[in-house]
Formats: C-alpha cells, structure tokens, sequence
C-alpha cells in the first residue's frame, strides 16, 4: 500500500485528476456523449504524467533540499523505476492522442507534451522563465477546449484567468524552493514585493472571471474563490505559512474549474 501511495504522490494524483476532469467534464455536458470525453481526457492523464515524472527525476537533488518527503527525494521509489514509469506514460500520452484526438486538434496536445517533458531544461539554463513557463503550461487545457468549441467566448475568460493564477501561484512557489532553486535575477527581487504581485495576480484573474459571470451561482462560485484567495493571503503574509497558502491556491483553481462548464 505504501508503494502504491508513493506511485500516486510521484504522479501528483490530485492535479492529474483536475487536469483530466478540466477536459472530460466541459466536454461531457456540451456533447452528452462520455466516450468522446473520455476520448478527449485521457491523453491528458498520460501527459500529466509524464510531466510530474520528469520534474521529480530533473529536481531529486533539488527536492531533498525543498521537498525531501516527496517519493524519489526520500528513497521510496527509485529513479529506475520513475524512469520505467515515464516511458509509459509518454508512450500512453503518444498513441492515445495518435488515436482519439483529430488531426488538428492533436498537435496542441503534443505542444503541451513537448512543452511539459522540456520544463526540466527551462529550469537549469533558463530558470528566470521557469514561472511564466509553468503559467503557460497551465493555460492549456482550456485552450484545447477552444479548439474542440471555437464559439465558446467564455473559454477565452477562463484561459486569461488560469494563465495569471498559475503565473501567481508560480511566484509564491519559487518564493518558498528559493534554498534549493538555481540562482537567477528573481532571486534578487525583494519577496515581500513578489508576494504582493501574485496575489494581486490572483485578484485580477476573478475579475477576468467576473467579467463573464452572468447567473446567481456565478456570483456565489466567485464569492468563494475570493475568500479562498483572501484566507491564502493571510497565511502568506500574517503567519507565513507557506504549504497551507499554496494549498488554498490549488483549491482556488479547483473551485474556479466551475466556469470551464
């Protein structure tokens, strides 16, 4: 059981299951068709995957300074088998997006595959862009909704709002792995600062939202998000409590995963 866990923690469970749902679900209430969405999600899964795969192999010296309990950092797993694992999911990310997705639609999902598996090159030579890098990454998937459902104006919101939470969220993580981080000209800007602009980021993306809110539950869903993103602020800044932060900013995008519907 305990090798199982550690196999769903190298594979970021939770954000592989968001990412999947951020696909299957929009696409599922506008077709009422759940092969078709199943189609369009899994090769999402295997993606994703790969993407948390790679990061844990790039980052194991990294992460026993910043994140020592994660499953390859602390030994559970070896990097043998992580690396079995990555290959096998890359072959599942190629031919379920080979076989399920059409022609045109299928070249944004390699896009996001090449752009993922390459996030560990970004971050040893160029790691001032690791945050807009990641930000970008994120945008993705409502942008592979896009193309399935071009009429869709609210998807264009929903994307400009992913890209500046993760582009804020993204801040505040490369404010808390600074110890083990490669130096670059981030580093030299002042936290407190930093820490100002990603929550100011996270503000201006519920105004995105707002924008195309026109229902009660819209209302209710942004009332929500907002004290999220508030209850974040104070343990950013009044207890430093970082973990706990990055974790209300997580729920965020769950939460905010109601306006891709």
């Amino acid at each position: 059981m305990s090798w199982l866990l550690a196999v769903l923690k190298l594979l970021r469970a939770d954000g592989t299951a968001v990412a999947c749902l951020a696909i299957f679900l929009p696409s599922y209430l506008r077709t009422a068709d759940v092969m078709l969405s199943t189609e369009r999600a899994l090769p999402i899964v295997f993606i994703v995957g790969c993407t948390y795969i790679a990061n844990d192999l790039d980052d194991i010296d990294k992460d026993r300074i910043n994140h020592p309990r994660r499953p390859l950092a602390s030994g559970r797993l070896t990097p043998t088998f992580a690396a079995v694992l990555f290959f096998t999911f890359l072959a599942g990310a190629l031919f379920s997006t080979r076989y399920f997705i059409p022609e045109p639609v299928a070249f944004v999902y390699y896009s996001l595959l090449v752009v993922s598996v390459s996030y560990g090159y970004l971050v040893e030579w160029l790691p001032s862009f690791k945050v807009i890098y990641v930000a970008i990454a994120e945008t993705f998937p409502p942008l592979i909704l896009l193309n399935y459902f071009p009429g869709d104006t609210r998807l264009k919101a929903v994307s400009a709002a992913i890209f500046l939470h993760a582009l804020g969220r993204e801040v505040c993580k490369d404010i808390q792995d600074r110890p083990g981080d490669a130096k670059c000209f981030v580093h030299e800007l002042d936290p407190k600062a930093l820490s100002i602009f990603a929550f100011l980021l996270q503000g201006i993306a519920i105004g995105a939202l707002a924008i195309r809110s026109r229902t009660g539950i819209d209302v209710l869903v942004l009332l929500t998000m907002t004290g999220v993103v508030g209850s974040a602020a104070l343990t950013w800044f009044a207890y430093s409590a970082r973990t706990p932060t990055l974790l209300l900013l997580k729920l965020e995008i769950v939460i905010g995963l109601y306006f891709l519907l």
